[in-house]
């Protein structure tokens, strides 16, 4: 299961104003009633810098969250365009329990590789 992981980014599409970073009138993309993700699989240097701006984030509001099992989450995902560095603020960073976070990234690259999503390629997150 990846309860924690669903519920941020139910969290993060249906009511992003509460979600951190603070930003007023924020608006995170991926929902299917909003702009699609789109996924980046070549520049691994934006990949990293949208990692390394949401953990900033996860930092500034849970300052010791990796020395309790955790792992900071971010939507939209690192792997898109739409990730955290260039996302001025419409974006969310959550510190979840590791085990549910890397369960859920190893199932978005699995789902990448099984529905042949490839670089550029635009996509929605629909959570059940």
């Amino acid at each position: 299961m990846v309860n924690e992981t669903a519920q941020h980014i139910w969290d993060a599409q249906n009511h992003p104003a509460t979600t951190i970073p603070a930003k007023t009138g924020k608006e995170i993309p991926g929902a299917p009633t909003t702009t699609p993700l789109h996924r980046i699989s070549y520049d691994a240097t934006l990949r990293r810098q949208n990692r390394d701006t949401a953990r900033a984030a996860c930092q500034a509001r849970w300052p010791n969250y990796s020395a309790g099992g955790k792992d900071c989450d971010e939507y939209p995902f690192s792997t898109t365009k739409e990730g955290a560095k260039n996302a001025n603020g419409n974006y969310s960073a959550r510190a979840l329990d590791s085990t549910d976070n890397q369960k859920a990234g190893s199932r978005l690259a699995t789902w990448y590789n099984d529905d042949r999503i490839l670089d550029g390629d635009a996509f929605y997150v629909k959570v059940k």
